[in-house]
């Protein structure tokens, strides 16, 4: 038997203990049925979950670690949820497939970091794929759509900064993309 498996949603937040407390009682009361769509102001819809997994523990400094995965029932799709790319009769031959765009994108961030943090300006064809890819990666739909147009922003100010030569400016666009990426793959990344 198949099993048919729903979309996981994680979320991580660095929280006071009043705050953990009022979360939980938000989680409780949902669960109740007492307070619907309680949870959203964390990003949290319970109307179609399968599985809840709360992790919480304590830092050096004492504040608290809150780590919540939300697996929903396969089905529906709820309005924020990435829905599975399905290949469309039009769509071009040519185009590269998501996993593969997605591991030449990686490699090639990772050169630009690396010359970056050695005081270097990266190579300027590796910025082109890079920037190449960041194109055609936000044409796919589904995969962290509500992060595409920040990145698209961020990836036009990486080009300029790259066109200037301006290694300050290029390594503050450089972490700001890291940033946008990190978030979107915290929400997304399957």
């Amino acid at each position: 038997m198949k099993k048919e498996s729903g979309r996981t949603m994680k979320i991580e937040n660095h929280l006071p203990a009043g705050q953990v407390a009022g979360f939980l009682r938000a989680l409780a009361d949902e669960l109740e049925g007492k307070n619907e769509g309680g949870l959203q102001g964390y990003g949290i819809d319970l109307q179609d979950f399968n599985k809840i997994k709360l992790g919480l523990r304590r830092g050096e400094t004492g504040e608290l670690f809150l780590k919540i995965k939300v697996k929903e029932s396969a089905g529906r799709p709820t309005a924020a949820a990435p829905e599975k790319r399905q290949k469309r009769d039009d769509e071009d031959p040519g185009r590269l497939q998501y996993k593969i765009l997605k591991k030449r994108m990686k490699a090639n961030f990772a050169t630009l970091g690396k010359a970056l943090n050695a005081g270097a300006l990266p190579d300027h064809s590796v910025v082109q794929s890079f920037l190449r890819d960041a194109k055609e990666m936000t044409a796919w739909p589904g995969y962290g759509d509500p992060f595409y147009d920040e990145f698209n922003r961020l990836c036009l100010a990486f080009a300029q900064a790259d066109s200037g030569k301006d290694p300050a400016r290029l390594t503050e666009c450089y972490h700001d993309l890291a940033a946008c990426m990190k978030s979107c793959h915290e929400r997304y990344k399957r």
